[in-house]
């Protein structure tokens, strides 16, 4: 069962993942440099597909979904692996990623390279695209400035000459990633509960 190799590598690193009624998804949160996104994570036996997507919390307002649109193009032409797209109903902004194992065996690394590549795609370009509905950036110069920073941000001696971005095993450190994003996790939920203490009255203590 695929979902089983899921299920497992999240809990051998201490996630918490909600499974869906069917037993074929899950899903969890993740806290980012800007926002808290959720993962879902489903399969199909039959078809033998996994699928990574990952969505972030905002709702693209309907009047700016079709520049929103354009920085999605823009951002997409340079990825390698996984794309961008946005739900032109409800204005849901995602990234998704997906393998088809057929005849083949799905192994952990396999999960972590595409949960690790979802995660830090979002986390890079999801501000970009706040600066375009919500800053007047043109989209072209969002998605340069966001190009710009994860280059600098993964060590790159010099900002990339070109709008392309490298996604590649060999610039991304996906164990790390793994680690910083569940860090950022547990902070942010530690944070919560503080604050969720703070709100109660004196004679109250949160469980």
């Amino acid at each position: 069962m695929l979902m089983s190799v899921v299920t497992r590598e999240f809990e051998e690193n201490g996630l918490q993942f909600t499974p869906s009624a069917d037993g074929n998804a899950c899903s969890l949160p993740m806290a980012g440099s800007s926002a808290v996104y959720t993962v879902h994570v489903s399969v199909d036996d039959h078809a033998e597909q996994v699928i990574v997507l990952i969505v972030a919390p905002q709702r693209i307002p309907v009047a700016s979904r079709l520049t929103a649109c354009e920085y999605i193009v823009r951002v997409n032409q340079g990825l390698r692996l996984g794309g961008f797209d946005l739900d032109m109903n409800d204005g849901e902004f995602r990234f998704r990623i997906g393998i088809d194992v057929e005849g083949g065996e799905f192994v952990p690394s396999m999960l972590r390279t595409m949960f690790g590549l979802a995660c830090t795609s979002m986390d890079a370009y999801n501000d970009g695209i706040l600066r375009v509905v919500y800053g007047n950036i043109r989209p072209e110069d969002a998605t340069a400035d966001a190009v710009v920073a994860l280059h600098l941000a993964f060590g790159h001696s010099e900002p990339v000459s070109e709008n392309v971005d490298d996604l590649s095993d060999d610039s991304l450190d996906i164990d790390a990633i793994l680690r910083e994003l569940e860090s950022d996790s547990r902070r942010t939920e530690h944070q919560d509960a503080d604050r969720h203490r703070r709100d109660l009255p004196g004679d109250r203590v949160a469980d």
